[in-house]
C-alpha cells in the first residue's frame, strides 16, 4: 500500500512555519509511519517532478524545515525505537522524528536511568532528526562535546528512494548540519553514554559581565564542569515579562534587580564527595574573581535541576514569543540571532563587542547561552520594519568579523532559508563549495529542501 500523500489544507498551516516566523507554502503533505512509507513517499514525488521539503517538530529558527514549494514530508509518527543493544554499553537505533523528550523518558526506563544521550537541546518536543539536520545541541555539549560524537550510524533514503547507511564518522559528519537537503534520515543509530551518580545545579549572579567573565575563565579546567550558560539583565527581563504565563519556571524566585550576569553551571560525578569538593572550588572561584558566592542557589538531583534548565529555556521560549508579537504585527519581522562561536576572542571580549555594536543602535537585544564554548546567543528583538532592516546589518557585521575571527559561524542552529544571504555573501568560497558539491553528489536533482543555504540558481 502507498503511503498516503493528501492535498494540503487550511487546518494545516502550521506546518508552513517554524519558531523564527518563516512563513511558506507547499501545495501535498504526509506522515509517514516507517521507512517505506518514506520511499513510497520519495517515489511517488520523483514521478509527479515534485520537490520534496522534509521538517521534524519545526522547533527550528532559521526556516530550514518550511517548505517553499512542493511536497511537505512531516516525520512526526515515526518516532519509534528500532533496536537496543546492551551488549557492550548501550546502543539504541531510533526513527528521527522521536524527540527528546521521548527519547528521555525510554533511555531512562531501559537502562534503569543508568544511561543517557548527553547532548540534548532545551527544547524537549525537538527531534532527534532536526537536531541531525541543524546540527543543534545542548548545554552539556560544554563538557560532551557534539551530537556527532554519540552517533554510530544514519540511514537516509535519497532521491531515487535507495536506502543508504553511513557508518564512517567523516560522512557521518557530513550530513549533521546538512538541513535535509541531502535526503531523508529514516534511522539514527546512537550510542549512549553512562550517566552521573550526582548531578548539582548552580546559579551564580554578578553585578557585571567582566566579572561574570573572569569566574567563567578560572574554571575552564574543571573536569566536574558540565556546562556553563549565561544570561544578561536584558534576558532576565524579558523572562519576567512572560514568567506569569510559563506553569514551569512560575515558581523560579526573582532574579535581584543588581544582577546583570548570571551564570548557570552544572556539576556532575559518580561520588558525591567529588562533586561537593567541585561546588566548593567553584565559590572560592567566585570570590577569588570578585563575585558574591552567598547570592548564589545551589539545587541537586535531577528534578531541582530540570526546574532551572526550564529557565534557562525560558530565555530561548521568551525570545522567540517576543518576536511572534512583533511577526504579529509586521509579516517581514522574523528572527534576527546569532549563534557565532568565536575562536580569537576572550569571553568579556565577545560580549563587549556585542554590547559596544548593539547598545550604540539604540536597539532591543538579549544575549544568553553557551558562553563557556564562547558561544552565547545574541538576539535582536525588533519592533519595526526599521529597526528590522538595521538589526540585518548588524548581523553582517557580526558574521563578517566572525569569519576574520576564524569563528564557527552558523554553529548550532543553522543557516536554513533566512541565513542563507548570509552564508553565500560573507562565508569563504572554501566553505561554499563544499557545500555545494556535497548537495550535488547527493541530490544532483535538488529534489529535498528546496531554498535551504542556496538560491537554486546557486546549484
Amino acid at each position: 500500500m502507498e503511503a498516503k500523500i493528501r492535498p494540503l489544507g487550511n487546518e494545516d498551516a502550521d506546518y508552513l512555519q517554524d519558531e523564527s516566523g518563516f512563513e511558506g507554502i507547499a501545495y501535498s503533505i504526509s506522515f509517514p509511519q516507517n521507512r517505506n512509507e518514506v520511499k513510497d513517499i520519495i517515489d511517488q514525488c520523483m514521478g509527479n517532478h515534485e520537490t520534496i521539503t522534509i521538517q521534524g517538530a519545526l522547533t527550528g529558527i532559521t526556516g530550514a524545515g518550511v517548505p517553499l514549494e512542493g511536497h511537505v514530508m512531516n516525520m512526526k509518527e515515526m518516532n519509534h525505537i528500532l533496536e537496543i543493544t546492551k551488549d557492550c554499553g548501550f546502543v539504541m537505533k531510533v526513527e528521527p522524528g522521536i524527540t527528546f523528550g521521548e527519547l528521555e523518558g525510554i533511555v531512562r526506563k531501559e537502562s534503569n536511568n543508568t544511561y543517557f544521550l548527553p547532548v540534548v537541546p532545551t527544547e524537549k518536543s525537538a527531534t532527534l532528526g532536526g537536531a541531525v539536520s541543524s546540527g543543534s545541541k545542548g548545554i552539556q555539549s560544554y563538557h560532551y562535546g557534539s551530537l556527532e560524537n554519540y552517533i554510530e550510524a544514519i540511514e537516509i533514503c535519497d532521491n531515487q528512494g535507495t536506502f543508504v547507511t553511513i557508518e564512517k564518522k567523516a560522512e557521518n559528519n557530513l550530513l549533521i548540519g546538512s538541513e535535509g537537503m541531502l535526503g531523508a534520515i529514516t534511522a539514527i543509530t546512537l550510542r549512549l553514554v553512562k550517566k552521573p551518580k550526582y548531578l548539582w545545579g548552580i546559579v551564580f549572579m554578578f553585578p557585571e559581565d567582566e566579572t561574570a567573565c573572569a569566574f567563567a575563565d578560572s574554571i575552564h579546567e574543571m573536569e566536574q564542569v558540565m556546562a556553563v550558560e549565561y544570561m544578561d539583565r536584558k534576558t532576565i527581563e524579558l523572562i519576567d515579562t512572560y514568567k506569569n504565563s510559563m506553569t514551569q519556571i512560575s515558581k523560579v524566585p526573582s532574579i535581584p534587580a543588581e544582577v546583570n550576569s548570571l551564570l548557570y553551571i552544572e556539576i556532575a560525578g559518580d561520588e558525591e564527595e567529588i562533586v561537593e569538593e567541585a561546588a566548593a572550588v567553584l565559590i572560592e572561584k567566585c570570590v577569588e574573581t570578585g563575585g558574591d558566592p552567598d547570592t548564589a542557589w545551589a539545587v541537586t538531583g535531577e528534578t531541582e535541576v530540570e526546574n532551572i534548565r526550564n529557565y534557562r529555556h525560558a530565555a530561548s521560549e521568551c525570545t522567540n514569543m517576543k518576536i511572534a508579537e512583533s511577526h504579529g504585527s509586521n509579516k517581514r519581522i522574523k528572527k534576527l540571532s546569532a549563534d557565532i562561536e568565536w575562536k580569537n576572542r576572550s569571553r568579556a571580549e565577545i560580549l563587549k563587542y556585542y554590547n559596544g555594536k548593539l547598545e550604540n543602535s539604540g536597539l532591543n537585544y538579549c544575549i544568553f547561552g553557551h558562553l563557556g564554548t564562547k558561544q552565547p546567543y545574541v538576539n535582536i528583538l525588533a519592533n519595526n520594519q526599521e529597526e528590522y532592516e538595521q538589526g540585518k546589518m548588524i548581523m553582517s557585521q557580526f558574521i563578517r568579523d566572525a569569519y576574520i575571527d576564524g569563528g564557527m559561524v552558523f554553529k548550532e542552529h543553522g543557516i536554513g532559508k533566512l541565513k542563507k544571504g548570509y552564508f553565500c555573501e560573507l562565508a569563504p568560497i572554501e566553505e561554499i563549495n563544499k557545500m555545494v558539491k556535497l548537495k550535488g553528489k547527493w541530490d544532483a536533482k535538488s529534489v529535498f529542501n528546496v531554498g535551504n543555504m542556496f538560491s537554486e540558481n546557486q546549484l
